[in-house]
């Protein structure tokens, strides 16, 4: 029968998933519910594609216990691109997916928006800035899940001021203090290279170039 001869041969044909092509699939579907959350009824639908692809797969990857990645994962990630590619809202998914699995991820994501960080730290103070930074009380009980922060829209901040007393750049000193630690964070930037260095110096530019795996959005 040279129907079922064609169907047997087609079935053949087709290959099982690997895993990261089943990850793919599962962040997509991920993806696409927290569109109809944050968009109801508007159908958008998430879609990996040419300009997102390399990134996506680097961040299913890199917290991924069991996928290997390009990535280095002692280092942290620093995803950067125009406005409106998706940079936020890729580590959204990953969030999503890390509470949708708890018993397979000893940490957690927390995410830190650059706007309006400096009126966060008028109303809670240093209490909440130390602990950005890493930094806790003696005799403070260690929290068992570590978090990597996720720093959204690095650049968007503002510089602290109060009179007679010097300025505070706030980003400036957890990610310097985080890197000291030894602490995991992670960034989402419109900057390139040269703007952070106009916009944090040299140091701090040098210290994200050797901690952070670069990845772009286009």
């Amino acid at each position: 029968n040279l129907g079922r001869l064609i169907t047997v041969k087609t079935s053949e044909m087709v290959k099982p998933l690997t895993q990261l092509e089943q990850s793919r699939n599962f962040f997509v579907s991920v993806a696409n519910q927290l569109l109809e959350e944050q968009f109801p009824g508007s159908g958008r639908k998430y879609v990996i594609d040419m300009h997102n692809s390399d990134v996506v797969d680097d961040v299913i990857t890199y917290f991924s216990k069991a996928l290997p990645s390009r990535l280095d994962k002692s280092k942290s990630l620093l995803i950067q691109g125009p406005t409106g590619t998706g940079k936020t809202f890729i580590f959204q998914v990953m969030d999503r997916i890390i509470k949708m699995f708890p018993d397979k991820y000893i940490y957690q994501l927390e995410f830190v928006e650059c706007l309006g960080l400096e009126d966060r730290f008028r109303q809670k103070k240093y209490e909440y800035f130390e602990r950005l930074k890493g930094n806790t009380r003696p005799n403070e009980p260690v929290n068992k899940i570590q978090t990597h922060i996720i720093l959204n829209d690095l650049g968007l901040e503002q510089v602290i001021k109060f009179k007679n007393q010097p300025e505070i750049d706030l980003v400036s000193q957890i990610l310097w203090n985080r890197d000291l630690n030894n602490l995991p964070f992670h960034i989402t930037t419109n900057l390139n290279a040269t703007m952070i260095e106009e916009r944090y110096g040299t140091r701090i530019r040098d210290r994200l170039r050797g901690r952070c795996n670069l990845l772009k959005l286009h």
